[in-house]
C-alpha cells in the first residue's frame, strides 16, 4: 500500500505546491464520484480562535482513503495546524503547514468504511488579519491493493473572509457584543489583546490605552451600532417565525394576498404572508430552488443580505408609506420583538445551502452518522422509519422520507429550527452542528416516501 505512512508535503493542491497533488504519483488513476470536503468552516474566522474541524473523503467505490490538506493565501501557509488525533493523522514528513493520514488512519478508514471517513484536525486561525484564507485538500479513496494503481482522487478547495474588524467590536465577527465586552476587560490598560488587533478597536479616542475615557463610547457601540433589540433577539425562534409566523407568534392567519406578492407569483391567500414563500427554503429566492415551478414569485433572497440590522428591521415592519418595499409585518400582529427576531434569524442563522446540498439536489452528508443521530433524536416521534407522522392530507401521505428526498431545502429548515408550533427541538436550539443535520438530511433521503 504506497505511502499509507502519509503523503509527501506539498501536494495538497494549493499554490505553495504549485498546485500539486495526489496525481503527481497516481497518475494512471482517474476522479471517482465521491469527494472530499473541508467540515466544520466559519464563513468569517476570528483572528486567534481555535476551530475544530475535520477532511471527509467520500467514495461509494472504494474501501479507505487518505489525504493531505494546506491552509494558505498567496502569500503562503497562515495559522497554525494542530493534530486532534496523533494516531491516525501527522505532518507530512514532520512539515507542519501539511496534514496527512498515518498507516493507522488508513487502516482505521478501511476498517470503518461506510462509504466515507472523516480524519478531524484542528486549525487555530492568525493572530491579526491575513485576509481571504484557502484551505486546501487532495485525497486519494484507495482500493486496498498495492502500489499506485486503482485508485480515485479528489481535489478541493475552501475560502473563508477575514475578520471585518470597526470601532468595538474586538473578535472582527461583524457584531458588538458581549464576546466584545469580555474583550474590552482583557484589553483594559493592556498592552495587548487574545484578538490580536482587536484592541485597537476598542481605543476609541486613539490615545494607546483602552480605559475609562473608551467606556461610554464602547456602550454606545454596544446597544447603537447594534441595537440592544438585535443583540437580545432570537434567531431561532426568528428561523420558525420564517416558517409560519403566525403559528409561532399565535395570532390569526392574515387573509388576502400580501401586497407585495407579485401578479406573477403563482400562489394565494395567507401562504404569500410566509418569508419562505417568497424568499425560498433556501433563502435565495429567484435564484434558488424557489426560481421556477408552483412557487415562483420572481423575489430576491435574503441570503448575503447587505441592509443593515435597523434597516432590515424598518423594511419588516414598516409599509410602503414609511420605507420603499416595506412589508407592513406590524400591522398583521406581529409585535417589534417579533420582527427583531426574525432580523437576527435573517443577519445570523441564514446558511448557504449549497454547503449542505448538491447540484442533484442531494443533500452531502453522511448517512451513516445521520442514521445513528436519527435513531437518538428522531425516531422516538416519528418512528424508525419515519413514518409515524403524516405530514400530508387524506389521499396524499407526506413523510420524513418524503421531505428529505423531495425538498431538502424545507428539510434542512426544519431540522435546524424546528417545526412551527409543536415541540421539535431544533439542532440550532441544540447547537447541534449543520453538518450533523446535512447528514441526518442524507439518512432520511434513504427512507420511505409513501
Amino acid at each position: 500500500m504506497a505511502f499509507s505512512f502519509g503523503a509527501e508535503p506539498s501536494v495538497s493542491g494549493g499554490p505553495a505546491s504549485m498546485g500539486m497533488n495526489c496525481f503527481v504519483c497516481h497518475s494512471d488513476t482517474e476522479f471517482g464520484v465521491g469527494s472530499v470536503e473541508v467540515l466544520g468552516l466559519p464563513n468569517r474566522y476570528e483572528p486567534g480562535h481555535l476551530y475544530d474541524l475535520s477532511v471527509r473523503i467520500s467514495d461509494p467505490s472504494r474501501v479507505g482513503a487518505g489525504f493531505e490538506l494546506s491552509v494558505e493565501t498567496p502569500d503562503g501557509h497562515v495559522g497554525t495546524l494542530l493534530l486532534s488525533n496523533p494516531l491516525e493523522t501527522g505532518f507530512a514528513f514532520g512539515m507542519s503547514d501539511y496534514i496527512t493520514h498515518t498507516s493507522q488512519g488508513v487502516q482505521a478508514s478501511i476498517a470503518s468504511w461506510t462509504g466515507s471517513y472523516a480524519y478531524p484536525f484542528k486549525w487555530r486561525a492568525p493572530l491579526s488579519s491575513a485576509g481571504d484564507v484557502t484551505f486546501y485538500a487532495a485525497a486519494c479513496a484507495t482500493n486496498n491493493g498495492s502500489g499506485f494503481h486503482g485508485e480515485h482522487v479528489y481535489i478541493t478547495s475552501k475560502t473563508i473572509s477575514p475578520p471585518e474588524f470597526q470601532d468595538g467590536d474586538a473578535n472582527g465577527d461583524g457584531d458588538v457584543d458581549l464576546v466584545d465586552c469580555d474583550s474590552f476587560q482583557l484589553c483594559f490598560s493592556g498592552p495587548s489583546s487574545p484578538y490580536g488587533q482587536g484592541c485597537s478597536t476598542l481605543d476609541f479616542d486613539q490615545d494607546g490605552d483602552v480605559d475609562m475615557a473608551d467606556l461610554a463610547d464602547f456602550q454606545l457601540a454596544f446597544t447603537g451600532s447594534l441595537p440592544a433589540d438585535f443583540v437580545a433577539a432570537d434567531a431561532n425562534r426568528g428561523g420558525l417565525l420564517y416558517d409560519k409566523w403566525w403559528v409561532v407568534a399565535g395570532v390569526p392567519a392574515p387573509s388576502g394576498d400580501h401586497p407585495l406578492y407579485p401578479d406573477e407569483g403563482n400562489q394565494s391567500g395567507s401562504g404569500t404572508f410566509r418569508c419562505k414563500e417568497c424568499h425560498g427554503w433556501d433563502y435565495k429566492g429567484v435564484d434558488g430552488a424557489y426560481g421556477a415551478g408552483g412557487h415562483y414569485s420572481g423575489v430576491p433572497g435574503v441570503f448575503g443580505t447587505t441592509l443593515r440590522p435597523d434597516e432590515l428591521f424598518d423594511l419588516l415592519r414598516n409599509d410602503e408609506s414609511v420605507v420603499a418595499n416595506g412589508h407592513g409585518m406590524s400591522t398583521y400582529g406581529l409585535s417589534d420583538d417579533d420582527i427583531w427576531d426574525v432580523t437576527r434569524f435573517v443577519m445570523k442563522n441564514v446558511v448557504d445551502t449549497d454547503d449542505h446540498i448538491d447540484e442533484a439536489d442531494q443533500f452531502i452528508g453522511d448517512p451513516v452518522s445521520g442514521g445513528v443521530l436519527f435513531s437518538d433524536a428522531c425516531a422516538r416521534c416519528h418512528g424508525s422509519d419515519g413514518r409515524m407522522i403524516d405530514f400530508g392530507s387524506p389521499g396524499n401521505s407526506v413523510f420524513v422520507g418524503t421531505i428529505a428526498s423531495g425538498n431538502p431545502w424545507e428539510f434542512l429548515h426544519k431540522i435546524r429550527f424546528g417545526h412551527p408550533g409543536v415541540p421539535m427541538p431544533g439542532f440550532a436550539s441544540l447547537r447541534w452542528p449543520d453538518e450533523e443535520a446535512a447528514d441526518v438530511g442524507a439518512h432520511s433521503a434513504t427512507l420511505p416516501v409513501e
